[in-house]
C-alpha cells in the first residue's frame, strides 16, 4: 500500500457571504455557534466561527455573525469554547465488558486502534455500536502474526482464540513459519475485517518482509512491535512497516545473541548507541514510519522490571521520542492500557507524558491524538481535523488545550458522527 500524505488545510467555505446564511428547511443541522476551532494541521486557533454539521459531516465553517440564522437547526452557543477533533487512542486492547467504551467516548475518544484481539468479538461490538445498541468509539483492529514458539506458549493467544480454532489457526492470531502461505494468511486476515497486520513476536526478517509486502499488496496496513525477535528493530524498519510500537524496543541494540524462547524481552538487550539511534531515526523518517511510543505503559513496565537505572533508561526513551519528533517522524498517542470507568482516561496520562516528559508543546501533543492518529490509519482525509467534508467527530472544551494540555478534560460536549452523545456541564477533575 503506498502511503499518500495529503497536506490538509482548514477549508473555509465562504463564497458569497450573506448577513443571514441559511439552509434548506429540509436540512437537519447542528450548529456550534461562535466557537474557537483548534486547527491541528496548521497550528492556529480560528476564532469566532460557526461550525455547521449536517448528518455525519462538517458542512461549513463560516465566520460568526449575530444575524446568522440556520433553519431547522439545533444551535449550540459555544462562545468562549474551544473545538477540537475527536481524540484517537492509537493503542488499545478492548476487553469485556463493553461499559468502558462509553467511558472512552464520554472523555472525548471517538476512535481507537485495537492492536491485538479476537476479531469475532470486535465485529460484534462494532455491529452493536453501528446499530445504536451501545455507544463507543469507532474501532480499527489488526490481526496478530507471531512465530511458533510465541503462539504455542502465549496465554494471550489462547485467550483470544475460540475453541473452534487450534492455537495459531485463527485468522486474527496466526502462527507463521517458513511453510506458511503468506498470501492466504493475509487474505484471511483481511476477510475477518482486520484493518492491518500486527507483527508481534518471534518472526524472522524474511517473514517480516514477506508479511509486509503481501499486506501492502492486499491493501492492509502493517503495524509492528519495535522488535519481533529474531528480527531486529532495524530490520523491521527496513521491511517498510507503517508503524512501530513501544519506545523500549526502539532503544534496544541490534547486536544481541538470539534467544529462541518466548520469554525474551527488550530488557535483555544492550542500549543502542547515540550514533546508531540517530541512524535508525533517519531511516524511519525516510520510510515514513510512525512511532507509537506508549510512554505511560512502558514507563510503568520499566519501573517494575528495572530496579537500578530505570530513570536513565526512561530519559533516553524520552530523548529518542523528542528527537523523532524533531526529525519529522509522526508520533501517535497510544495507551496500551485498559481504563477503569472511575478513573481519568489513560490517554490524558499519555498526553501529559508527551508534554512534561518528552517536551512537546500542548498543541504538538494534541496533534499526536488527532491528525496523526488519523493518518496512521490512512484516514487523514476523513478524520483527525476539523475541516469541511470530514466526519463530525468533535469535542467542545471550556478551556484552551493548546495553553495547557490538562484542558482536554474541560469537556462540555462530545459529538460523534454529527450527534451530541454527551453534554457535560462540569469540569472533569484530574486524578
Amino acid at each position: 500500500m503506498k502511503r499518500n500524505y495529503h497536506k490538509s488545510i482548514l477549508i473555509f467555505i465562504i463564497g458569497v457571504l450573506y448577513n443571514n446564511p441559511s439552509f434548506s428547511a429540509n436540512d437537519s443541522l447542528l450548529v456550534l455557534q461562535n466557537t474557537n476551532v483548534i486547527d491541528v494541521v496548521s497550528n492556529r486557533t480560528i476564532s469566532n466561527v460557526d461550525v455547521v454539521i449536517e448528518g455525519k459531516l462538517i458542512k461549513n465553517i463560516t465566520p460568526f455573525h449575530p444575524k446568522n440564522t440556520y433553519l431547522n437547526a439545533r444551535t449550540i452557543n459555544a462562545k468562549d469554547c474551544y473545538c477540537i477533533p475527536g481524540l484517537i487512542d492509537s493503542h488499545v486492547h478492548i476487553s469485556e465488558p463493553t461499559e468502558p467504551l462509553s467511558f472512552l467516548l464520554k472523555n472525548g475518544i471517538t476512535s481507537v486502534r485495537d492492536m491485538v484481539n479476537d476479531a469475532e468479538y470486535l465485529r460484534n461490538i462494532i455491529t452493536e455500536i453501528d446499530s445504536g445498541n451501545i455507544i463507543g468509539p469507532d474501532i480499527y483492529y489488526s490481526a496478530m502474526m507471531g512465530g511458533k514458539d510465541f503462539i504455542e506458549s502465549s496465554g494471550k493467544v489462547k485467550a483470544l482464540t475460540p475453541s473452534s480454532f487450534e492455537p495459531g489457526d485463527a485468522p486474527w492470531a496466526r502462527k507463521i513459519d517458513d511453510q506458511s502461505d503468506i498470501a492466504e494468511v493475509v487474505k484471511q486476515a483481511k476477510d475477518c475485517g482486520a484493518y492491518a497486520l500486527k507483527l508481534y513476536k518471534d518472526l524472522t526478517y524474511d517473514q517480516v518482509k514477506k508479511l509486509t509486502e503481501e499486506g501492502h499488496k492486499q491493501g492492509l496496513l502493517v503495524w509492528a512491535h519495535g522488535k519481533v525477535y529474531p528480527a531486529t528493530c532495524d530490520q523491521i524498519i527496513d521491511a517498510g512497516v507503517d508503524c512501530i510500537s513501544h519506545y523500549a524496543y526502539f532503544l534496544s541494540s541490534d547486536n544481541f545473541s538470539e534467544k529462541p524462547n518466548a520469554e525474551r524481552t527488550f530488557f535483555d538487550d544492550d542500549i543502542v548507541s547515540f550514533r546508531n539511534l540517530e541512524r535508525r531515526l533517519l531511516k524511519m523518517k525516510s520510510q515514513r514510519i510512525f512511532l507509537d511510543p506508549t510512554i505511560f505503559a512502558i514507563d510503568d513496565l520499566i519501573m517494575q522490571q528495572i530496579k537500578k537505572g530505570a530513570d536513565a533508561y526512561m530519559s533516553l526513551g524520552y530523548y529518542a521520542i523528542k528527537r523523532a519528533h524533531e526529525l519529522g517522524i509522526p508520533i501517535v498517542a497510544g495507551t496500551d492500557l485498559g481504563n477503569n470507568p472511575n478513573d481519568t482516561i489513560n490517554l490524558f496520562q499519555e498526553l501529559k507524558s508527551l508534554v512534561y516528559k518528552v517536551g512537546l508543546t500542548p498543541f504538538e501533543a494534541l496533534q499526536c491524538a488527532t491528525i496523526n492518529g488519523a493518518r496512521v490509519l490512512h484516514m487523514g482525509k476523513s478524520l483527525g481535523s476539523i475541516e469541511v467534508n470530514k466526519m463530525a467527530d468533535l469535542v467542545v472544551l471550556s478551556n484552551d488545550p493548546t495553553i495547557d494540555i490538562k484542558n482536554i478534560l474541560s469537556i462540555k460536549y462530545v459529538i460523534k458522527s454529527g450527534k451530541i452523545l454527551f453534554n457535560i456541564n462540569h469540569l472533569i477533575q484530574e486524578k
